[in-house]
């Protein structure tokens, strides 16, 4: 049902790709319907909430909860998620269940850093904590195959302890390659971010000094991640047009989504730098020019995290597209 909940949402919204169904097809039963039916199924007394598909259920309604423009909806959904997370170990992989087959591991996986980064991205624009760091966990990156390869569960040609196949009979799937980039972004942004706060302290110094070096300046932190950008494969660096085909465009929706995360980081690091006014619009008419580019099939299925760069470029002194503080607007009345 949370699954519906938030197909649902994106249906209502245009987030349709294809022309094969309209919006009105796919209205009812209304959005509003599966999420009281998902939220019912989640126990109170989360101690009674075992296994993993509950994790999914509040991981899934936390993103429809942004797609619905109910902040604190998210917050709440988030925060039961994190508290299974800790319940069930799926931080650390060794305390994992011995006997889970290699889609279970790779479940796992997924869920596990896919909601590492909504938790960045939503400390990022909402102004929060980052509830999880990264060092604190023992997980590892999902498998860069494709989906029926793991099919087969053969630990002889998947490797156990690597992302990528271990036999050259299969190759590594560059939607997935794309989707573990965004992760190292989401990874930079999360030390990104305590950069930036660091600088707003006036009160209650912090002992960060003890255990950092002074941070590494923004520009060559984005130089760095502009050569891991540029060892991606091609198909992720430039957005194609969408084609319907959905081996195709899951990977151009994979390169808008990397370039919408860029564009977010950016602007994360300019603050920290000395800029003047000039600099501060060059970052906005980057941001602009990157979206111009994206097929807007594209920038209507990733429509709701893209609010933040209102927010976000607000602390800059610069002014975004008009549709993100339309939306930001939106989100804020609910």
């Amino acid at each position: 049902m949370a699954m519906c909940t938030l197909a649902s949402a994106r249906a209502r919204d245009g987030a349709l790709y294809s022309e094969r169904r309209s919006p009105s097809q796919l209205s009812h039963p209304p959005p509003e319907l599966f999420w009281s039916a998902a939220t019912e199924s989640i126990p109170r007394n989360l101690a009674a909430a075992r296994g993993i598909e509950y994790m999914r259920a509040c991981a899934l309604l936390s993103v429809a909860a942004i797609q619905n423009g109910q902040i604190r909806d998210m917050h709440q959904y988030l925060g039961k998620y994190h508290t299974l997370n800790i319940m069930e170990g799926l931080y650390d992989e060794k305390s994992w269940p011995k006997d889970l087959s290699a889609v279970e591991v790779e479940v796992r996986r997924r869920l596990f850093w896919s909601m590492y980064t909504l938790d960045v991205y939503s400390a990022t624009v909402w102004g929060g904590m980052v509830r999880f760091r990264e060092i604190q966990s023992n997980v590892r990156y999902p498998r860069e195959v494709n989906d029926d390869v793991l099919d087969f569960d053969n630990s002889a040609q998947i490797s156990a302890i690597s992302t990528t196949p271990a036999s050259n009979s299969y190759e590594p799937s560059v939607w997935m390659r794309g989707w573990n980039f965004t992760t190292d972004l989401y990874r930079i942004l999360e030390h990104a971010i305590d950069g930036q706060r660091r600088t707003l302290r006036v009160e209650n110094e912090s002992p960060w000094s003890l255990f950092r070096p002074d941070p590494v300046p923004g520009h060559l932190i984005m130089k760095h991640v502009q050569a891991m950008f540029s060892a991606l494969p091609s198909q992720l660096q430039t957005t194609r047009p969408v084609t319907g085909d959905p081996e195709h465009d899951i990977v151009g929706f994979q390169s808008a989504n990397i370039q919408a995360t860029l564009q977010l980081l950016n602007m994360v690091l300019s603050p920290n730098e000395d800029q003047g006014i000039e600099e501060k619009c060059e970052v906005a008419e980057n941001v602009l020019s990157v979206f111009t580019k994206v097929p807007i099939e594209y920038l209507k299925a990733i429509s709701s995290p893209l609010v933040g760069y209102g927010s976000t470029s607000a602390s800059n002194g610069v002014r975004t597209h008009p549709l993100h503080w339309r939306r930001r607007t939106t989100q804020n009345t609910g």
